[in-house]
């Protein structure tokens, strides 16, 4: 009797999580020349662009970014925001993500935007 309530228990917990990506993008804030995104003009990206794309939610996190200039050699420093998305696997998802970063690549002639995919269990 015990076996079948624990067999139980960890179904039902089993059932209380759902299988979920969540991707965290990487938009540096320095623009080629000096320049930087203005927090103004970030606001409006986030606003115009990511919420009508994920409208059911996401976080922005204000992060410091450090790469190696191939240049100089020197260590490079720059403003950059993260934001994180909870989403289900699907192709519509993955477009929308990539439209993203396109969209902030060109607006503010970035190079990249880091994508980084992983799976999450999630529970409300």
């Amino acid at each position: 009797m015990r076996k079948l309530y624990l067999l139980a228990l960890a179904f039902t917990l089993a059932s209380c999580t759902t299988k979920y990506v969540q991707t965290d993008l990487y938009f540096g804030r320095m623009i080629p020349g000096g320049d930087s995104v203005k927090a103004k003009d970030w606001d409006i990206f986030v606003r115009n662009d990511i919420a009508k794309a994920f409208s059911a939610g996401f976080t922005v996190l204000n992060a410091k970014g450090n790469w190696l200039s191939p240049e100089t050699g020197q260590l490079v420093s720059e403003n950059s925001e993260i934001v994180i998305l909870i989403h289900r696997k699907h192709a519509a998802d993955d477009k929308k993500i990539d439209s993203l970063r396109a969209t902030y690549k060109s607006r503010f002639r970035q190079e990249s935007v880091l994508r980084v995919d992983k799976k999450v269990k999630v529970s409300f």
